[in-house]
C-alpha cells in the first residue's frame, strides 16, 4: 500500500482516469440530454401538426353538420361523423363534456381519469383567454403526449376531444441514441488510452527509469546509468544525472581507496598501540585484571603499571579527549612521559605538574582546533600499603574495603592535563591507608556514559550495584561481573566512547 502511495505511475494514472471519467461523463450527458430533447421536441412538433389538422377537420365538419329545412341531426350521427374523421388519424381518443360526461371512448382499454377532466377544463380556459385551440401534456416516462381540444358542434355543445398519442418512434430512436453514445464512449476511451500511453512514454517512463537508476546506485551499483535519450528537458536531465553518477562513482572509488589505506594504517596503529600497553602479570603483592574496549581500532584510553623499586608500585589510568587515531597518538606521548619521569618522582602531584607543563607546550604548537587534552589518575602504593594519589580531572576510583565491607571513593581534585600551566596548584597528593584484600577499581567515562536503547545512562550507580553484589570476589571475577552487567544493560560493541576498567587487589 505504501508503494502505491509513492508510485508516480499510480498517482498519474489515478488522476488521468479520474479526469477521463469526468470528461466522458460530461460529454455523454450533454449528448444524451440534447438528443432526448431533440427527439421529444421533433415528435411533439409532428403531433402538433397532426393536431392542427384535426382541429381544421373538426371546424370543417362542424360547418357541414347543421339542421337543414327544419330537419335535425341526431347526436349519435354527429358522434359517428366525428369518430369516423378522427379514427383515420389516430385510434386512441375519447370525447367528453366539460362536466366530465364521457360521450365516446375509442376502446374500453382507453384510460380516462379525473386529471383528464381537469386538463380539459384548462384547455377551455386556454381557448377562452389566449385563443389557443388545444392544451397538451407530455409524459416523458411513458413516451406519451395528450391533447385536449375543446369544440362545439350541433348536439355536442361544450365538448372536449381527448387524444392520446404514443410516441412509438422515441423508443427506437433512443436505442439508436444508446448505440451512438456507446460508440462515442468507446472512441473517446481509445483516444484516452492512446494519449495515456503517449503520456507514460514521454513523462512517466523516463522518470521511473531515473528513479530505478538512482536506486541501483544507492544499493551499490555505481556503474548504473540512465538509458533515457529524449531530445527535451527530460533528456537533458538524464544526461546531467549520468554525468553526476560518473562523478559520484569516481569520488566514491577514490574514497574507497583512501579508506582502505586508512584501514591498513589503523591496523598498523592498533598493532603498535598493543605494544605500548603493559603486560598485566600478577606479582607477590597484587592481582590485576583489565578490560578495555576501544570505539575504533585504536583507543584513547591508556593504563600502565610502574615498578618503582623498594616494593612500591605506580598505577596510571588515562582518558584522552575524543577517540580514534589522534587520541591514540597522544597515548604514545603519555607513555613516553610517564615512563621517563615516574622513577624520578615519589610525589604524584609533582609528577603530574611536570607532565602537564610539557604537554601544554606540545599542544600549544598544534592547531588550536585539533588540540587535545586528557584526564588521568595516578597513584603509588608503597611497601607499607600507603596510597599516594593525584587526580587530573579524572573520575574518582572506587576503594573496596574488605574488612569494613564498605565502598569508598579515593579523594580527588585537579584539572585535565594539557589545559593550562597556571593551575598547577590544583594538583594535590592525597594519602590513604589500605589493607590486604582491599581492591581499587579504576575506570574511564566510556563505562558510566554508556546508554541503553531508552537513552538511559549506565552511570556510577551501575558500577556500584555490581560492586556491592560481588565485592568479595577476586579481582578477575569482580571485573567480569561488572562487564557482564554492563553488557546486560547495553550493547557493548557499539559504545560511543572508549571504555577501560582496571581492578587492583592487594594480596
Amino acid at each position: 500500500m505504501k508503494f502505491l502511495r509513492k508510485s508516480i505511475s499510480v498517482k498519474i494514472s489515478g488522476l488521468y482516469i479520474f479526469l477521463a471519467i469526468i470528461n466522458m461523463s460530461f460529454f455523454t450527458i450533454i449528448i444524451y440530454e440534447n438528443q432526448i430533447d431533440l427527439i421529444v421536441e421533433n415528435t411533439k412538433y409532428h403531433i402538433i401538426e397532426l393536431t392542427n389538422s384535426i382541429i381544421s377537420s373538426l371546424d370543417k365538419l362542424g360547418s357541414e353538420i347543421k339542421p337543414q329545412n327544419g330537419n335535425t341531426v341526431s347526436r349519435e350521427k354527429v358522434v359517428k361523423e366525428i369518430t369516423s374523421l378522427i379514427g383515420r388519424m389516430t385510434d386512441s381518443f375519447s370525447i367528453f363534456s366539460e362536466e366530465g360526461e364521457i360521450i365516446y371512448r375509442s376502446s374500453d382499454n382507453f384510460k380516462f381519469s379525473r386529471n383528464d377532466i381537469l386538463n380539459g377544463i384548462k384547455a377551455v380556459t386556454n381557448r377562452d383567454f389566449t385563443g389557443k385551440r388545444y392544451y397538451s401534456v407530455v409524459d416523458r416516462d411513458k413516451y406519451e403526449i395528450s391533447f385536449y381540444i375543446p369544440f362545439s358542434m350541433h348536439t355536442l355543445e361544450q365538448s372536449i376531444l381527448f387524444i392520446n398519442f404514443q410516441m412509438k418512434d422515441i423508443d427506437t430512436r433512443l436505442k439508436q441514441l444508446y448505440k451512438l453514445v456507446i460508440f462515442i464512449i468507446i472512441l473517446v476511451s481509445l483516444f484516452h488510452i492512446v494519449f495515456a500511453l503517449m503520456l507514460f512514454r514521454i513523462f512517466v517512463k523516463p522518470v521511473k527509469s531515473l528513479h530505478e537508476t538512482s536506486e541501483a546506485i544507492s544499493n551499490g551499483d555505481l556503474s548504473a546509468r540512465s538509458a533515457v535519450s529524449q531530445d527535451d528537458e527530460i533528456g537533458d536531465l538524464a544526461k546531467a544525472f549520468n554525468s553526476m553518477a560518473e562523478s559520484v562513482e569516481e569520488k566514491i572509488l577514490t574514497l574507497k581507496e583512501q579508506y582502505e589505506i586508512l584501514e591498513a594504517e589503523l591496523d598498523m596503529a592498533s598493532k603498535v598501540q598493543e605494544i605500548i600497553f603493559p603486560d598485566i602479570v600478577n606479582n607477590d603483592r597484587f592481582d590485576f585484571s583489565v578490560y578495555t574496549k576501544p570505539v575504533d581500532k585504536v583507543s584513547g584510553d591508556y593504563y600502565d603499571i610502574f615498578d618503582l623499586g623498594d616494593s612500591s608500585y605506580g598505577f596510571l589510568i588515562v582518558d584522552v579527549q575524543g577517540h580514534g587515531l589522534p587520541a591514540a597518538m597522544i597515548t604514545m606521548i603519555i607513555k613516553e612521559k610517564f615512563r621517563l619521569y615516574t622513577p624520578k618522582y615519589s610525589d604524584p602531584a609533582a609528577l603530574i605538574k611536570l607532565i602537564n607543563n610539557e604537554v601544554v607546550e606540545i599542544i600549544e604548537d598544534m592547531d588550536k582546533e585539533s588540540a587535545l587534552f586528557f584526564t588521568a589518575f595516578y597513584l603509588i602504593i608503597d611497601k607499607n600499603n600507603i596510597v599516594y594519589s593525584v587526580d587530573a580531572g579524572h573520575i574518582c576510583p572506587f576503594l573496596i574495603r574488605k574488612d569494613r565491607k564498605r565502598i569508598e571513593l579515593l579523594k580527588s581534585g585537579g584539572i585535565p592535563i594539557g589545559i593550562s600551566k597556571e593551575m598547577d596548584n590544583m594538583y594535590i597528593t592525597f594519602q590513604t591507608k589500605v589493607e590486604k584484600g582491599d581492591k581499587i577499581v579504576l575506570y574511564t567515562d566510556g563505562i558510566i556514559e554508556a546508554r541503553n536503547a531508552d537513552r538511559k545512562q549506565y552511570g556510577m550507580g551501575g558500577i556500584i550495584k555490581s560492586l556491592k553484589k560481588d565485592f568479595r570476589e577476586p579481582a578477575d571475577s569482580l571485573l567480569k561481573s561488572i562487564v557482564r552487567d554492563l553488557a546486560a544493560f547495553t550493547n557493548i560493541n557499539i559504545l560511543k566512547d572508549d571504555a577501560t576498567l582496571f581492578v587492583i587487589e592487594l594480596k
